[in-house]
């Protein structure tokens, strides 16, 4: 798992392209590339595979191959389109979470750059004491000029 990756990614996304159709290992290990998950190691998305068969939420059948041995199909069940609906939602609820990080993160480093190149810097952007677009992003700021 990379820093920053949610815990268990692999999951909601094999669930959503099961979804979108049911596929063998080798071409779900193929298509979880655009999500940057498990790094092309299969293991990892058998692994993950075999537990969301136990869990109900994949069911597998072999069947035959056009150019070789058979192969294990997965397909996703109704208890799987439930657990979809709910990494879903958990998903949105992180990524509101990521994007108020980002924001901040974003008015902290635009700050920090203001502040590098000093206080001349920081009243053309509105941000010094000078400036009366101070109190814009500063509710005590805009208050005090009010008095």
């Amino acid at each position: 798992m990379r820093h920053g990756e949610p815990r268990n990614f692999v999951q909601p996304c094999l669930l959503l392209l099961l979804l979108e159709h049911p596929d063998h290992g080798y071409a779900l290990v193929e298509r979880l590339k655009c999500f940057q998950v498990a790094e092309g190691d299969p293991g990892t998305v058998y692994r993950t595979l075999h537990a969301l068969e136990v869990s109900g939420a994949v069911r597998s059948a072999w069947g035959l191959s056009e150019s070789g041995p058979a192969r294990r199909t997965y397909h996703l069940t109704g208890t799987g389109r439930a657990q979809l609906e709910e990494w879903a939602g958990s998903i949105t609820q992180t990524r509101e979470a990521l994007e108020t990080y980002l924001t901040r993160y974003a008015a902290r480093d635009a700050d920090h750059h203001a502040a590098r190149r000093g206080p001349a810097a920081r009243d053309a952007a509105g941000k010094g004491p000078g400036t009366k677009d101070t109190a814009a992003g500063n509710p005590a700021a805009a208050r005090a000029d009010t008095r």
